[in-house]
């Protein structure tokens, strides 16, 4: 089974044009300086364990969107660097409302980097050597 990675163009809110990549060649288009130029990330698996792609996204200041998967309440916190949807209609509304509001846009690179602060090398090994101490 090959997997692809769907990008949606938008402009304005509209539709534009549509990629569909093979997931083997991701990271060449990955390279081509493409997280800058993305407005928004929809997350739409069922199923996850934490992916780098939500890390990726808050480092590139890119609101999230994503279904309620493993791994998503570390790095989305409604009305704050995105949103986390249950079904399809609110996961539509949810995009609109992200991509018209350019004053939360706006506050999207300070609110990515203090979320991952709580991922930084010191925060980790300290919670590795509090979780080893307690045993």
């Amino acid at each position: 089974m090959e997997i692809y990675c769907i990008v949606l163009y938008l402009y304005g809110g509209i539709a534009t044009d549509l990629d569909v990549i093979p997931i083997n060649s991701i990271d060449k288009f990955l390279n081509n300086n493409f997280l800058s130029n993305i407005n928004l990330l929809l997350a739409t698996s069922r199923y996850e364990g934490s992916p780098y792609l939500f890390q990726d996204a808050c480092m590139a200041s890119i609101p999230i969107i994503s279904s309620n998967v493993g791994g998503v309440e570390f790095f989305v916190k409604n009305d704050y660097n995105g949103y986390v949807y249950e079904n399809d209609e609110e996961a539509a509304y949810l995009i609109n409302k992200c991509l018209m509001n350019s004053n939360f846009i706006s506050k999207i690179p300070d609110r990515s980097i203090n979320i991952l602060k709580n991922f930084s090398l010191e925060n980790m090994t300290g919670q590795t050597l509090k979780a080893y101490l307690a045993i």
